[in-house]
């Protein structure tokens, strides 16, 4: 039974297809995607509920006990177009903080090449039947380049991201997040 909604919030409908099962060690990222879900969130319903039947759609939850997940959005290659969206949202504590939109071309029906849609924007990498690669730099707040990258194995749904960059007196930084996909469609 769901907890009590205060009365100047929607109903959440009680549905099965409103929750997604909690890989192992994802709770608290997937409560927060599932806490939006519950709430109608007209994103998260997207997601889950896609308009477009034939995009590939995967919730990425961390494992790192933290409240955040991403969501990764492309079509697949069809014989009308070769040409797609990448689209990544990054979700922190409930409010989504980041969006990554890139050119999607698929080379073949099953490797697809990312690349910026702006000539400013600094993003590259990959999709195939197996995995995603994707990698992008950016000025950080303190003024230095950060390098972010991702890696996703399809087959078992494992991901890991990192962050690289070198404080103002030159030191290089590491940080590493890793979690689980579930694909939503």
């Amino acid at each position: 039974m769901s907890p009590p909604i205060p009365p100047s919030l929607p109903v959440a409908v009680e549905d099965a297809h409103r929750q997604i099962s909690c890989p192992p060690g994802t709770q608290t990222s997937c409560n927060a995607f599932n806490n939006l879900l519950e709430h109608n969130d007209p994103d998260i319903l997207d997601y889950v509920h896609p308009k477009d039947h034939n995009a590939h759609i995967h919730a990425c939850l961390s494992t790192e006990g933290e409240n955040k997940f991403f969501v990764v959005k492309y079509n697949p290659s069809s014989k009308g177009s070769r040409r797609a969206t990448f689209l990544m949202l990054a979700f922190e504590n409930g409010v989504q903080h980041n969006t990554e939109l890139a050119t999607l071309r698929w080379i073949s029906e099953d490797f697809g090449e990312i690349s910026a849609l702006l000539k400013a924007e600094d993003q590259s990498g990959s999709i195939s039947t197996s995995e995603l690669d994707y990698s992008r730099s950016f000025v950080n707040l303190n003024g230095t380049m950060t390098n972010y990258s991702l890696a996703v194995r399809w087959s078992t749904g494992t991901y890991i991201e990192r962050y690289s960059w070198p404080d103002k007196k030159g030191e290089a930084h590491l940080t590493t997040n890793t979690g689980s996909c579930v694909q939503l469609n």
